[in-house]
């Protein structure tokens, strides 16, 4: 248990005006909250999610795999720093980060099971690495890495997405980011920043499918992130068809399923398993969705 943060729990005005506080209850009351920080972090932040080598992929597969080329994005690439190091490792093209507005700001992370804000910043202060990243974060890791970023924004209202695209031009990515979200989100990226190739309209399921080609016709939408259940041979013509010419396919953790999207004529592949996208590893290769 780290000292400080015992003190600091200590001295906080929830428990005093800055006094310490001698009482056995009271000390006990702190070193619990301490402790139960440092057990909440294990339990409300997932550490089993697929992400990383978790494939024992044989030869044959390797083999399958290897017939195509694809777009390789690391999913939850950019949920923290370690798992950017990752990505950088395996030679991904890009890294995705899910942003969501947690503790009034902008953050990085994947789900709505989310530790309560005290909870984070008590992960925070210990140090145990496992605390919500915020945007700014994980967008100046990632320029320093020279690596390229898939963002998808969770968040709709034009001062978020505005302050995402601040971010990354601050940075120096501009050039090297791609979005994926709903219309609201994509609309706002598209009047800021005058270009719509690294757009991807990101499609869940069968209605929001339905939806997307209703109004196309009036969108004109290059890219797609496609659910990979729904990344069959006919969907991708008929996006084709409907003026996508890029389709990008995410939720597809293991090797059967990667497959599966690429003889859908997939164009990227957004998955956590490095084991499968390192085998696409390459000379850096530019893409500037213009």
């Amino acid at each position: 248990m780290n000292e400080r943060f015992i003190e600091w729990l200590l001295t906080e005005k929830f428990f005093g005006r800055r006094k310490i506080i001698r009482t056995p209850a009271k000390v006990a009351a702190a070193y619990g909250i301490g402790y139960g920080v440092s057990e909440a972090s294990k339990i409300i932040i997932p550490t089993g999610e697929k992400f990383g080598d978790f494939e024992d992929i044989d030869k044959k597969t390797k083999g399958r795999l290897l017939q195509f080329s694809p777009i390789t994005i690391a999913h939850t690439g950019g949920n923290s720093a370690n798992h950017l190091e990752m990505s950088k490792l395996a030679g991904v093209d890009f890294v995705e980060a899910d942003i969501r507005l947690y503790r009034g700001k902008l953050s990085v992370t994947h789900g709505d099971n989310l530790p309560p804000p005290v909870i984070d910043y008590g992960i925070r202060f210990l140090g145990l690495g496992k605390s919500v990243p915020l945007v700014a974060e994980i967008i100046e890791h990632s320029a320093n890495n020279h690596q390229r970023l898939f963002l998808d924004l969770k968040e709709e209202s034009p001062n978020s997405t505005d302050h995402v695209v601040k971010t990354v031009n601050k940075f120096g990515l501009s050039e090297r980011t791609a979005y994926t979200g709903k219309w609201a989100a994509l609309d706002r990226i598209s009047h800021k920043t005058k270009k719509n190739g690294s757009l991807f309209y990101s499609i869940d399921n069968e209605e929001q499918l339905f939806s997307f080609m209703d109004e196309q016709t009036a969108r004109q939408a290059q890219g797609v992130s496609l659910n990979f259940t729904l990344a069959r041979e006919d969907v991708v013509k008929d996006l084709r068809t409907h003026g996508v010419i890029n389709v990008f396919v995410y939720g597809a953790d293991y090797s059967y399923e990667i497959i599966s999207a690429l003889e859908a004529d997939a164009d990227a592949i957004i998955t956590g398993n490095l084991g499968a996208l390192e085998l696409w590893k390459k000379p850096s290769r530019d893409y500037f969705f213009a």
